[in-house]
């Protein structure tokens, strides 16, 4: 996780656009247009969350994820 973030610092500056991903994970299909609806968005995430918070396309609602009671 470190490392990747020291690359991601080293590149920003020279105006690359990124979307990373871990090793262990499979696109199912292509993510740029549906990363494109987001445009004002400056970092997209997603988590390994099994049970989704909504039954469409749209982004979850991080507020309803099912995150151990503290």
């Amino acid at each position: 996780g470190r490392e990747k973030v020291l690359l991601i610092n080293e590149l920003l500056p020279f105006g690359y656009e990124l979307l990373m991903c871990d090793t262990d994970m499979v696109w199912l299909k292509n993510p740029l247009p549906y990363l494109a609806r987001y445009p004002s968005a400056d970092l997209l995430t997603s988590s390994d969350q099994v049970i989704p918070t909504v039954t469409d396309d749209s982004l979850e609602n991080w507020r309803e994820g099912n995150l151990p009671a503290h």
